[in-house]
């Protein structure tokens, strides 16, 4: 199964001013309310080949996830492909 995500937001900045909001594990935990934990895991903290680990929960949903950085121009756009994890979807129907 293949599934995508994508996230877009218009902002009314510079490029240089938000960037960090993307790239910086602790600016984007202050705007990405969903997660529980963001970090890079491994040497290497940002760039093509960098690895990230997070934790999300959407509603009743919970992810644990890894990802990898396949794609990185400065200023321009960061792409996350998941190479390990799980998610855990939760349900609940009220009864009368």
């Amino acid at each position: 199964m293949n599934v995508k995500n994508q996230m877009s937001i218009e902002i009314a900045a510079p490029r240089e001013k938000i960037w960090p909001f993307l790239t910086d594990t602790k600016k984007t935990l202050q705007w990405y309310f969903e997660l529980s934990k963001l970090e890079y895991v491994g040497q290497q903290h940002g760039g093509i080949g960098s690895t990230l680990h997070f934790e999300e929960s959407i509603g009743l949903s919970k992810l644990n996830i890894n990802c990898i950085i396949t794609v990185y121009r400065e200023y321009e756009m960061v792409r996350l492909k998941m190479i390990s994890g799980d998610a855990v979807f939760m349900a609940h129907i009220d009864q009368e």
